[in-house]
């Protein structure tokens, strides 16, 4: 059975035979994120322990050192289910549900002035797709197209697999990205909602733990 149990103040305890391995935004000519490369898989386990604390060395993985760092990982993340707490944009052609707690700044939803501004117009055929792209190449789940026409929702599929991305070049930079509707069970025991894509903090200091919120661009050479 598929799962990820969060173990207290420690890492990510995947079970299940998960597949993992690498992502990489790549960026068109304006240096916007279009798509995802994914590289470097790694031979298939039964199970592994992703770091949660930031301070590994030997990332993606767990070295203990959390115990030295004395990390604390408490979990502060709005347990309500998605559709209670996103708010709904509705378009002429596309709609879209949007939780902004769960961005991790991936900058997907940026293109073409933004995926918002967008939303407000009656797209033709290539812009609608290239809209659509973008929401669904969000890896946090935060936007969730729906087909205004038909009240489709429009979620990308996965089969259940783990990427650790990549921001910048830098591995230790970037969201552990979980896909397929893989279950993620708290410290606690208690069960987050089951979704489709969702990213887990791998630096030890998102603001809504489990969950990425972007703060491990704060320490990117990039960004300082």
């Amino acid at each position: 059975m598929h799962e990820i149990k969060i173990l207290k103040n420690g890492p990510y305890l995947v079970k299940g035979s998960i597949p993992l391995d690498h992502a990489r935004a790549v960026l068109n000519f304006f240096s916007f994120p279009v798509s995802w490369k994914f590289y470097q898989a790694h031979p298939l386990m039964d199970s592994y322990a992703l770091c949660r604390c930031g301070k590994t060395k030997t990332p993606p993985f767990c070295d203990g050192s959390h115990q030295k760092e004395g990390f604390i990982g408490e979990e502060v993340a709005d347990v309500r289910p998605f559709d209670e707490a996103m708010k709904m944009i509705h378009g002429p052609s596309l709609s879209m549900k949007d939780l902004r707690s769960l961005c991790m700044l991936a900058n997907f939803c940026n293109i073409n002035r933004n995926v918002w501004n967008q939303i407000e117009k009656a797209l033709k055929p290539k812009q609608y797709e290239q809209t659509l792209k973008a929401i669904q190449h969000c890896p946090s789940g935060r936007l969730v197209p729906i087909d205004t026409k038909t009240g489709k929702t429009l979620e990308p599929f996965f089969d259940p697999s783990i990427s650790i991305i990549e921001e910048n070049g830098y591995t230790d930079q970037g969201a552990i990205w979980v896909k397929g509707g893989i279950p993620i069970i708290s410290s606690t025991g208690f069960t987050y909602e089951i979704r489709h894509r969702v990213t887990l903090c791998r630096c030890g200091q998102s603001g809504n733990m489990p969950f990425c919120d972007g703060r491990h661009l704060l320490n990117s050479p990039e960004y300082q």
